[in-house]
């Protein structure tokens, strides 16, 4: 069972799961990208000079390619979810964090989409609530219309359902 499953109330149903775009992932895949090559070069260099220091190098590959991982596993685990009655962001690898607005508290939803986000699929969504935070901000989101759009087709159907 998904973490996200557990936190549903009776007659409670997800709707919609929005993640971050791949796009805020590109400064770390570049940097480690770039560290590992720098890496391996400097291992192949080793071979030809010094021959104990060239698998000191080849193990020093693990920090990059662990750091990617990391941050692809945090990447996946921070999700913007519509159900039927609430909001919810989850965000944590192992301390979970979950921030919840009910619809009928959502005052107004702002998205912003620059023209390289209209490009490639990515936006900024700003709730404005009643809650005593105020406003939540996602920022980079995939398919922010979608998003935008679901919550407001969700709101509208729970106030019907009253």
């Amino acid at each position: 069972m998904r973490y996200l499953d557990k936190l549903l109330a009776r007659d409670e149903r997800v709707v919609r799961v929005a993640y971050d775009h791949w796009i805020t992932l590109l400064p770390a895949i570049l940097i480690d990208v770039a560290l590992g090559v720098v890496i391996i070069g400097l291992s192949v260099l080793g071979i030809v000079l010094s021959p104990p220091w060239t698998w000191f190098g080849f193990l020093l590959l693990i920090v990059p390619v662990g750091h990617l991982i990391l941050r692809l596993w945090a990447w996946r685990n921070r999700e913007y979810v519509v159900t039927n009655r609430r909001l919810m962001q989850v965000t944590g690898l192992f301390d979970k964090r979950v921030s919840c607005t009910a619809l009928e508290k959502i005052n107004d939803v702002l998205m912003e989409q620059s023209a390289l986000g209209r490009m490639l699929g990515f936006g900024n969504v700003e709730i404005i609530s009643g809650s005593e935070s105020g406003i939540d901000l996602f920022r980079r989101i995939a398919d922010p219309i979608g998003f935008k759009n679901e919550l407001f087709d969700q709101k509208e159907a729970l106030a019907n359902s009253d």
